[in-house]
């Protein structure tokens, strides 16, 4: 089996009509060093993938600075027909995907409103049958998870039956738009995660029938008489859309939540049309995604004794709002929005549960505290340990992020936030070059009584390995940790859990 038949994104230019069969990754594209590396004007020609775990991969994260097209290219019965860890930027026109475990899988997208679709005229074949009677495709599009402005511009469904075609933004509840599809033998377009889902705005009605038509999870409360219904085509999602396209159905982020004891509670949500609660998102939004529709009143308080002293609401993303968004078929108008949200206080604040205090909290969640001669606080845990330090004014949070790129330092309020990229293969390594570069200025901030949290945003060896090193040095026993004298360039860790959900070695190979 090869491992692939691309390995660095300088060869890009130089392939096309080529075919990729029986590898791991069929056509892969990695950010190499040097003069070749840095080239933006990328193609991708007329180019192949069969019977491979991935058709095309791209990983470590790459968006180019001036758009690239890629054209013309083919994935047939690849657990993957697409990978794309992070990315944006790039314009994918006429492609197929054809009986794909997955046709496109996507984590992380950074186009902006008004970049070029994502994919135009894309295929999805579930199965080349003439008469099937069950797809061999799965899902058809999984967009970003997290990242507004996902896009697709014309896209037709062939024999996908009744596997859901169309997932994405499951993390933050973001908006993806789509327009011109075609239906072939498709009864399941749409699929909606528990808990929390993205937002579909079908911009031509050939998604959901109508101009302006939404699909959003499916909420008791969003059940508006003659605007939103439930229907087969949208497995766990609720539709809602009128003749005129004057429907709007947006996210409400309600955050910036005043006493923290409301952190994780559930959000009741009541409207004319009905009640439901809505979960509180620990990992990405620190809040409640609400999903509401245009012109209609939200009653809402969390379910708890407790209610808001500060909160903080943000509809929707400006440019939903405020601009006309499309590409070259249509075109948004945009209107005036409002709603109405009604939120109750009542003075509880000699009711507040103080066994969840922030005092206690390191004995109930597993944060580790090491003992320092100074005045400071040294803590270390995973990211939902030290989830309350984030609020906390003084405080320095040390983010060991598992990623490639480079160190950053950012303010968040009155909170200092070092990101700091590391692998589990070079963590020990990689926090020796870090605490040469920032170890002063963290044990300073120490013997000034401040505190320093340490976390991981999945794991915890390498906040572990991060925070014995700092403790190390300010107990005197900097000769331990051997600091090397510069940073090296980060591998690429293969290991990603969700690389491995997005594709195996395919079960299926073909004679070619």
């Amino acid at each position: 089996m090869r491992e692939s038949a691309v390995v660095d994104k300088a060869l890009c230019a130089r392939h096309r009509s080529n075919l990729a069969a029986g590898c791991h990754r069929g056509w892969r594209v990695r950010k190499i060093s040097g003069p070749a590396g840095s080239q933006t004007d990328l193609t991708f020609f007329n180019n192949s993938a069969h019977a491979s775990g991935f058709g095309w991969h791209l990983k470590p994260p790459h968006a180019p600075p001036t758009l690239n097209v890629f054209q013309n290219f083919t994935a047939f019965r690849c657990s993957t027909g697409m990978f794309y860890y992070g990315t944006g930027n790039i314009f994918h026109d006429d492609h197929r995907f054809i009986e794909c475990g997955t046709g496109h899988f996507m984590n992380h997208l950074s186009n902006g409103p008004h970049t070029a679709p994502f994919y135009h005229n894309l295929v999805l074949v579930g199965n080349i049958d003439q008469n099937p009677t069950f797809s061999r495709g799965g899902v058809g599009v999984r967009g970003p998870k997290d990242n507004e402005y996902f896009y697709i511009s014309g896209l037709t469904v062939i024999n996908y039956l009744q596997s859901a075609v169309l997932h994405g933004c499951f993390e933050t509840t973001c908006t993806m738009r789509y327009e011109r599809i075609r239906w072939f033998n498709s009864t399941r377009r749409t699929f909606s995660y528990a808990s929390q889902s993205g937002i579909y705005w079908d911009m031509d009605g050939t998604l959901t029938g109508y101009t302006n038509g939404f699909v959003s999870l499916n909420y008791e409360y969003m059940h508006f008489p003659g605007i939103c219904s439930v229907v087969d085509e949208h497995v766990n999602g609720v539709m809602c859309g009128a003749s005129d396209g004057s429907v709007r159905v947006r996210r409400l982020l309600v955050n910036e939540q005043q006493p923290w004891q409301l952190d994780g509670k559930l959000m009741n949500v009541r409207t004319s049309a009905g009640f439901d609660q809505v979960a509180y998102d620990t990992k990405k939004l620190s809040g409640w995604p609400v999903i509401v529709l245009e012109n209609e009143t939200f009653d809402m308080r969390v379910d708890d004794p407790n209610d808001f002293q500060e909160l903080a609401f943000l509809y929707s993303t400006r440019p939903y709002v405020m601009e006309s968004l499309g590409y070259i078929y249509n075109q948004t108008t945009p209107m005036d929005e409002a709603i109405i949200v009604h939120v109750n206080f009542t003075d509880w604040r000699d009711h507040y549960d103080a066994d969840a205090s922030t005092a206690l909290a390191s004995q109930k969640i597993g944060v580790r505290e090491f003992e320092l001669p100074g005045p400071g606080r040294l803590v270390q845990g995973g990211a939902d340990a030290v989830r309350c330090f984030y609020k906390e004014p003084g405080t320095i949070v040390v983010n060991c992020a598992r990623r490639s790129g480079t160190a950053s330092v950012e303010m968040r309020g009155e909170v200092e936030i070092y990101w700091l990229p590391m692998t589990e293969a070079n963590m020990e390594h990689a926090c020796k070059c870090y605490m040469n570069e920032y170890g002063q200025t963290l044990l300073d901030a120490l013997q000034q009584g401040k505190t320093v949290a340490v976390h991981c945003q999945e794991g915890v060896h390498r906040s572990l390995e991060f925070a014995q090193q700092l403790h190390a040095w300010a107990t005197g026993k900097r000769e331990e940790t051997g600091l090397p004298i510069s940073m090296p360039e980060l591998p690429e860790e293969d290991s990603e859990q969700e690389e491995v959900e997005a594709a195996a070695v395919p079960s299926e190979r073909i004679a070619l």
